[in-house]
């Protein structure tokens, strides 16, 4: 079963991502925020994270949660589901420096985002699609 960590400060919209998962048989791992998130990310070892951009923002300013990003996860290829409604998520993405980011506009139906997730889960040489 895949680890998927779920980094969402919205949590309605956190538990519902997190039951879909359950639901198609990965194993959610949830967190509130990005430090929470990053401390889970080193003990849980996730198969792929997803994170809503507005918990990225909350974190600082967008220096710091990039570099708070890599230096966290850059050890690791884990690959990355951004979800966000913001258009500065362009200019901010590139800032990231992570090798796996697939980039989803909100609002996002849910049956798009497990597909995601499945396709994600199930292959190894990633590129970055932006939906």
């Amino acid at each position: 079963m895949k680890n998927i960590l779920v980094i969402e400060e919205d949590r309605d919209l956190s538990h519902s991502l997190c039951q879909m998962l359950r639901d198609n048989n990965f194993q959610p791992i949830e967190a509130i925020n990005l430090a929470i998130g990053a401390s889970l990310a080193r003990y849980q070892d996730p198969d792929l994270v997803i994170c809503s951009f507005e918990s990225l923002a909350f974190s600082g300013t967008k220096c710091q949660t990039s570099q708070a990003i890599r230096d966290t996860f850059s050890s690791v290829k884990i690959p990355w589901i951004l979800l966000t409604a913001e258009t500065s998520i362009f200019d901010f993405s590139g800032k990231l420096l992570l090798s796996e980011v697939t980039i989803i506009k909100k609002p996002v139906a849910p049956n798009v985002i497990l597909e995601i997730v499945q396709r994600e889960t199930n292959k190894s040489g990633l590129n970055h699609p932006i939906f």
